[in-house]
């Protein structure tokens, strides 16, 4: 999967727990595959919960804090580094961020040795369960970190403007490198689901990610009932869990469309679904990378996104070709329209699955040793 490079890294990444998140999925994969290509990688976690925990590989070394919180981690993550001694400190989410700059800050106060930090934003802003006072918090205080850490890295250069305009770095000062994506791995998950939505005639669109409102899965349904309205029925087969689960199952009840509606939760396997869906869509308003758009091109699956969706553009649209089509966002009679002309044109999927191949764990891989190496040469 991962080159073999030329000297060996200690490198630790830093992440709250490993619940079913992108940023948490594409941690996982970079600390495998550095761990794999030789390097000395640990893993150090709020508490070892969610389901990515079952695919972190033996090689990597784990350590679970836990604690309640990413911030209370301070004092642990403090005698972590002191006996581990990373050549580079990876953080992943604004928390894990946050405590690792306050940990390396209150280090290199008393003298001592402190591994680079890097930090890796995902998200244009925190991800809180409020957006009460903690939120605002928060959020100054990873902008203000962010403004003053040695090395930022956006995953894609939608993410790296909007972090220049909102937090004040410089933006040559922020690295952009694509999240890494495992192909072989999609593919060889394409599997024959056993199924009866996915055997009959009934196109499916699939979707995937956590069931909150910023991923706007209404639009989705509403495109849904629109198609229906125009006797073309279609079925939407939405993959995830989150707060907005019974709110969305509400609402395809009320459009009349829950019969040809599923919510099947959290599955370990999305890529089944993926693989024999006539369409994926993705109608968030914001999307700082999207990994479930390079997972659905790599198992052949055309793809409808939002227009302003950040990264699913960059994604599919590189060039002068286009990999998908594009819609605005919060506009269910443009979903239902792209969808319904998705649904009528021939899907060229080796065509698709090549421009996956853009997005391979290597290149991210040996894109971050490069940055790692230089990181790690002005570790003080």
């Amino acid at each position: 999967m991962a080159d073999r490079h030329a000297s060996s890294l200690h490198l630790a990444f830093s992440v709250p727990t490993l619940a079913g998140g992108g940023a948490e999925r594409v941690v996982v994969t970079l600390a495998n595959a550095f761990a794999e290509a030789g390097h000395n990688v640990d893993l150090l976690l709020t508490s070892r919960c969610g389901p990515y925990s079952e695919s972190v590989s033996p090689q990597v070394s784990v350590v679970n804090f836990e604690c309640g919180h990413t911030w209370h981690t301070v004092p642990a993550l403090v005698q972590t580094l002191r006996q581990r001694q990373p050549d580079v400190l990876v953080s992943a989410l604004f928390g894990a961020t946050v405590a690792a700059y306050g940990a390396t800050t209150w280090m290199r106060t008393r003298g001592e040795s402190v591994p680079r930090l890097c930090a890796t934003v995902h998200a244009p802003r925190p991800r809180t369960r409020n957006q009460g006072g903690r939120a605002r918090l928060q959020a100054h205080a990873a902008h203000m970190i962010l403004r003053r850490v040695e090395t930022v890295v956006a995953v894609s250069r939608t993410l790296a403007r909007s972090l220049a305009t909102h937090v004040g770095r410089d933006r040559e000062r922020i690295e952009v490198i694509y999240n890494p994506i495992d192909i072989d791995a999609v593919q060889s998950g394409m599997e024959a689901l056993p199924h009866d939505w996915l055997e009959d005639h009934v196109p499916v669109v699939v979707s995937a990610g956590r069931l909150h409102p910023q991923k706007d899965y209404r639009t989705l349904l509403r495109a849904v009932a629109r198609l229906h309205d125009r006797n073309r029925r279609v079925r939407a087969i939405i993959l995830g869990e989150g707060p907005e689960r019974k709110r969305l199952d509400e609402l395809s009840r009320r459009l009349g469309i829950s019969p040809d509606t599923a919510f099947p939760g959290f599955v370990e396997n999305p890529y089944a679904f993926m693989a024999q869906a006539d369409v994926f869509a993705l109608p968030s308003p914001v999307e700082a990378f999207g990994n479930v758009v390079v997972e659905a091109l790599a198992c052949g699956t055309p793809v409808v996104a939002t227009d302003s969706s950040g990264g699913p553009v960059e994604i599919l649209r590189t060039d002068g070709a286009t990999y998908g089509s594009f819609v605005p966002p919060q506009d269910p009679v443009a979903m239902a329209d792209a969808l319904a002309a998705m649904l009528s044109r021939p899907v060229d999927q080796c065509r698709l699955q090549r421009r996956a191949r853009d997005f391979g764990v290597s290149k991210a891989v040996n894109r971050y040793y490069d940055l790692f190496e230089q990181t790690a040469c002005g570790a003080s």
